[in-house]
């Protein structure tokens, strides 16, 4: 059996909390003031270090100019945060604010019970940091991905626009069940939130902590998905923070954390390679 019913997609993303953010390929201004800190063993030797590293991430990936404490009047966006310790570990929090208004933007927050690890998750936490912050964004254009399923591949056709919404052309999904196939088109439109920052390897873990792959990293992109007519595992879908990185010259990206579902193979290897289906690779196509 096969059927072909046309629903729509409705895309939305969190960036709604940010109205003001706007795409730019200009560079926005942050000031990170020196981390506080409270609890047995810290000193404020310890904020300051925090607080550096925080710094020299941000500024590595080229992508936000980063400002001295002295220069916070003229900053875009200003991030005040707190390094304590308790019974249960160490805690980095934090609060991002619009720098003309100090308007509370973002939190963000990451909890360890060492140093070690706490510095680990650091490249997490200055993600959380910049949230608000617009960055140059790379997914400006129209995009497809494919995959070959049977003698018709499932598509993904989505143009990123500049002002952060999104046309949906078209998102295939897909199931099969023995003798049964069933695809379904669609279309819509929405919004979406990207973070770029310069190249970086990340590794990626499973549930146990156990390393599955290892990738460079360009940035981010978070995405909600309610879809219409479609199958109900997909309705509705939401994903935060899928690593994304470029080829060269910009003209394709891979999710590499995870990708946008699509479908479910009940039918074994010699249908396709994978049970679950998402599109991970996209091609720009203008």
């Amino acid at each position: 059996m096969y059927k072909k019913p046309v629903f729509i997609i409705v895309l939305f993303v969190s960036l709604f909390l940010f109205p003001g953010r706007i795409s730019s390929q200009e560079l926005s201004s942050l000031v990170v003031f020196v981390f506080e800190v409270s609890g047995t063993g810290l000193k404020p030797e310890d904020g300051e270090a925090i607080t550096r590293r925080c710094i020299d991430e941000i500024r590595s990936w080229g992508t936000v100019t980063v400002l001295d404490e002295s220069q916070a009047g003229n900053a875009d966006y200003v991030v005040r945060g707190k390094l304590s310790r308790d019974r249960n570990g160490l805690t980095l929090s934090a609060v991002t604010l619009e720098g003309k208004t100090e308007k509370n933007l973002v939190s963000a927050k990451e909890q360890a019970s060492t140093m070690e690890e706490l510095n680990g998750k650091l490249f997490d936490f200055c993600i959380q940091i910049v949230q608000p912050v617009p960055f140059p964004n790379y997914l400006i254009g129209k995009w497809e991905a494919s995959i070959p399923v049977g003698g018709s591949p499932l598509l993904c056709r989505l143009e990123f626009k500049s002002n952060r919404t999104v046309v949906v052309e078209r998102y295939d999904t897909y199931e099969y069940q023995t003798g049964s196939v069933l695809k379904y088109e669609g279309y819509g439109n929405g919004s979406y939130t990207y973070i770029g920052r310069i190249r970086r390897v990340m590794a990626f873990r499973d549930s146990r902590g156990n390393v599955y792959r290892e990738s460079p990293v360009d940035g981010s992109l978070s995405i909600s998905l309610t879809l219409k007519d479609a199958l109900p595992a997909y309705t509705p879908f939401s994903s935060s923070r899928l690593y994304l990185v470029f080829d060269e010259g910009r003209s394709g990206f891979e999710l590499v954390s995870s990708g946008l579902p699509c479908g479910e193979n009940n039918g074994g290897p010699s249908v396709y390679p994978q049970k679950n289906l998402a599109y991970t690779k996209f091609v720009k196509i203008e």
